[in-house]
């Protein structure tokens, strides 16, 4: 009744405030400011940089509060974090959780610099690099044989074949390259007679 007539007043906190706030807990409090302040334009928005989906700022912030939390134990503020630090921690994780980490620190010193609470942006020209895949390798005949026998209708049959011999990607399975349109045999042209000059 009272938001309908206007004068209702929402002031409960967000459940974002909260769960930010939760996280905030622990840091140091230089560092706890440009965390807060870049997850909250992560989370919101800004005028020049559209809002990520909760789940990357949830992500992100999850990935990095452990390293965060070891740099609040040493320093005080994010500018005394130095290009060493961020490699030592980068060379504890792997794969996802190392490209996930590099990108969520280069996103909180990027957005510290432009706030001008750090001089020198400590991520700058370190690599995110190429997320490794493992090589997949084809089955072996015993495993084929009790799979085909299972499989009874022909597209599944070519599936099987596709996956277990060709150890080709479901995605490669799911949309097969676009068939090649068959050419005709060109006709000889037939040309008009031309009429005799003269």
């Amino acid at each position: 009744m009272l938001d309908h007539i206007g004068v209702f007043l929402d002031d409960r906190p967000s459940s974002f405030e909260l769960w930010l706030e939760s996280k905030l807990d622990g840091l140091a409090t230089g560092i706890a400011r440009d965390v807060g302040d870049w997850a909250r334009l992560l989370h919101d928005g800004g005028p020049r940089s559209r809002a990520r989906h909760a789940a990357t700022v949830w992500n992100y912030l999850n990935r990095i509060r452990p390293v965060l939390l070891q740099w609040s134990a040493r320093y005080d503020h994010l500018r005394e974090v130095t290009r060493d630090d961020v490699l030592t921690h980068l060379e504890t994780v792997q794969g996802s959780q190392r490209q996930t980490t590099i990108i969520a620190l280069r996103s909180l010193f990027g957005r510290a610099k432009k706030n001008g609470t750090i001089f020198k942006n400590p991520t700058s020209r370190i690599r995110v690099g190429q997320r490794e895949e493992g090589v997949i390798q084809p089955l072996e005949p015993e495993h084929i044989n009790g799979s085909i026998a299972t499989v009874t209708r022909p597209t599944d049959r070519l599936i099987l074949a596709l996956a277990a011999v060709h150890a080709a990607r479901p995605a490669a399975i799911r949309r097969p390259p676009a068939r090649r349109p068959r050419h005709r045999q060109s006709e000889p042209v037939r040309r008009r007679p031309h009429p005799p000059t003269g």
